[in-house]
C-alpha cells in the first residue's frame, strides 16, 4: 500500500515546489519563527531576572526550626526577605511602604502539620498596583 501512494506524493511535492508562492510562506516562516523565539526569550530572561531580585515580606507566627529553615530557603533562592513581627493588617501598610510586592505569612502550626504530613498553608498577599501582568514583577534594591 505505501509504494502506490508514493508516486502520488511525490507528484504533489514537485507541483508544491513549482508555485512560487509556495516559497514565499516558507522563506517568511524561516525568518519569522527565530525571530519570535528571540522576543520570547528577551522577555522571559528579563522577568526572570526581575524575579530572582524580588523583596519579599515574611510573618512568622510559628517561630520553629521549621519555618526558619523555609526562609533560609527563600534567601538561598536568591530573594531579599525582610522578616516582621505585627498583625496582618501592619505588616501589609509596612510591606506598601517598603514597596514590596508580596507578604508570606507562616501561620502557627505550619511545622506541626508539616510533621504530621498534614497539609501546610503559607498565606500571600500580593500588593499589586496596577492589573497588568508586570505589576508584580517590581524590585527594591
Amino acid at each position: 500500500m505505501p509504494f502506490k501512494i508514493k508516486p502520488l506524493v511525490e507528484k504533489e511535492i514537485k507541483n508544491l515546489l513549482r508555485d512560487p508562492r509556495i516559497y514565499i510562506g516558507i522563506i517568511s516562516m524561516i525568518i519569522i519563527l527565530p525571530v519570535m523565539g528571540y522576543i520570547f526569550q528577551a522577555a522571559f530572561e528579563t522577568s526572570m531576572g526581575a524575579v530572582a531580585n524580588a523583596t519579599v515580606v515574611v510573618v512568622d507566627y510559628d517561630k520553629t526550626s521549621l519555618s526558619g529553615e523555609f526562609i533560609s530557603f527563600l534567601k538561598e533562592r536568591g530573594f531579599n526577605v525582610e522578616e516582621l513581627t505585627c498583625s496582618i493588617e501592619e505588616c501589609l501598610r509596612e510591606a506598601e511602604k517598603l514597596e514590596v510586592p508580596a507578604v508570606i505569612v507562616v501561620p502557627k502550626g505550619f511545622s506541626s502539620a508539616v510533621e504530621r504530613y498534614e497539609k501546610a498553608n503559607l498565606t500571600i498577599y500580593y500588593l499589586l498596583k496596577s492589573l497588568g501582568t508586570a505589576s508584580t514583577l517590581h524590585t527594591r534594591r
